[in-house]
Formats: structure tokens, C-alpha cells, sequence
């Protein structure tokens, strides 16, 4: 976090998970969920070897995502930097750009 209060990566995704005026949840039921998904327990089970998904593996993968992380001329800038015409966002894509740009960009700026 810019103001410091986190200290690594990997405790980073707590925040958003937890605050109230984001995902507004608990780490518990992340897990939960993810357990009773038999396609997550198999993408986990690839991932960090057979057992359960449990909270440290969460935040593991969250922090192996974050850190490989890159948006270099990705679909998102030929549609929205580059304007482009022969690059157009599929229905599910321009329903999450709205969902962001309703719930994330007054923190998360897109340029």
C-alpha cells in the first residue's frame, strides 16, 4: 500500500479482501469457496501439491500473480489507449471494464 501499511507482497490481497468498501470478506470463506470448487482444489492442487486449499496458499499464488504482473500491448490498450478497430473487448470484458470503472477507478486509475 502507497501510505506503508503493508509491509510485503504477500500480505497485500488482505486488505482488499477484508475492507468493508471492497470485497468486504473474510479469508475463511475465500477458502471455503475455494475448497468446495473442485476446478480451484485441482488449479491448486497443480500448483502447491495434493491437500486443501488453505489461506497461506492464497496468498502465495496471489503474490506469485501480483509480482509477474504485465500489462505491456495487452487487449486493454489496443482497445482503450490505442483505440483500435481491429481489436474489440467481448461482451463479459466491457461488463467487467464497467464494473471496475463503477466500483475500482476512484482508487485504481486506468492510464
Amino acid at each position: 500500500m502507497w501510505d506503508g501499511r503493508v509491509k510485503t507482497l504477500s500480505e497485500q490481497p488482505l486488505n482488499p479482501i477484508t475492507n468493508s468498501v471492497e470485497m468486504d470478506n473474510t479469508m475463511e470463506n475465500i477458502v471455503n469457496k475455494l475448497n468446495q470448487s473442485a476446478t480451484y482444489k485441482e488449479d491448486f492442487n497443480k500448483a502447491f501439491g495434493d491437500g486443501p486449499v488453505t489461506s497461506q496458499k492464497v496468498l502465495k499464488a496471489l503474490a506469485e500473480f501480483m509480482v509477474l504482473l504485465q500489462s505491456f500491448h495487452s487487449k486493454y490498450d489496443k482497445v482503450i489507449v490505442e483505440n483500435s478497430k481491429e481489436v474489440s473487448f467481448t461482451e463479459d470484458e466491457k461488463a467487467g471494464l464497467h464494473i471496475f470503472r463503477d466500483h475500482c477507478a476512484k482508487c485504481h486509475k486506468e492510464l
